[in-house]
């Protein structure tokens, strides 16, 4: 009888590794919409899903900058350039998200960047309440990428009481590109 158990027993641990089932996990929803950059509205040429800002004092009337799409991608055949005109260089590109993260959550952005080494790039989080107040001001670190792909990972966890959450990738001056962002929850 023992033996018999433990004939099934290899027998279902065989069937399990034979079709890898237990070795792979799904993979976590990645939230920003258009992670890659592959796709651009045809009507203007932009693309799809994200929207440059300016975050400055004095000069934030005056400032000019623009997101190019550009075939320098590290996959795909696109990525985000983004690109300083005039005035204020504290540009953020702000992703759509493809759902809402509210309450207390683990979360991990992942990006790539690459640019003139003078420039660096990061990432910022802010979390409020459901009556505006800001909860959390978080920042990965900066890195100035000199020409090569730099990955970017920042692993962080909202407030308790999180009910809206704001996301960008921000640069302090002209040429970084941007390619493969990912957020995704650590707590599914």
């Amino acid at each position: 009888m023992r033996s018999l158990r433990i004939m099934a027993w290899a027998f279902g641990l065989a069937v399990l590794l034979a079709s890898g089932r237990w070795a792979y996990a799904a993979e976590p929803e990645n939230l920003i919409s258009n992670p890659g950059f592959e796709e651009v509205d045809k009507t203007t040429g932009q693309l799809s899903d994200w929207l440059v800002e300016i975050w400055s004092e004095g000069e934030f009337k005056t400032a000019k900058t623009a997101l190019e799409v550009s075939d320098d991608a590290r996959t795909g055949k696109r990525a985000m350039k983004v690109r300083w005109l005039e005035g204020s260089k504290n540009i953020l590109c702000k992703p759509t998200l493809t759902a809402s993260v509210t309450g207390r959550q683990k979360l991990r952005l992942t990006f790539y960047c690459k640019g003139p080494g003078a420039v660096a790039a990061y990432a910022s989080v802010i979390t409020n309440n459901a009556e505006k107040k800001e909860l959390q001001y978080l920042h990965s670190e900066r890195v100035k990428p000199d020409g090569e792909w730099a990955p970017v990972n920042f692993d962080f966890e909202t407030a308790a009481d999180t009910a809206r959450f704001s996301i960008w990738l921000r640069v302090n001056g002209d040429g970084i590109i941007f390619d493969d962002v990912s957020l995704v929850r650590l707590n599914p």
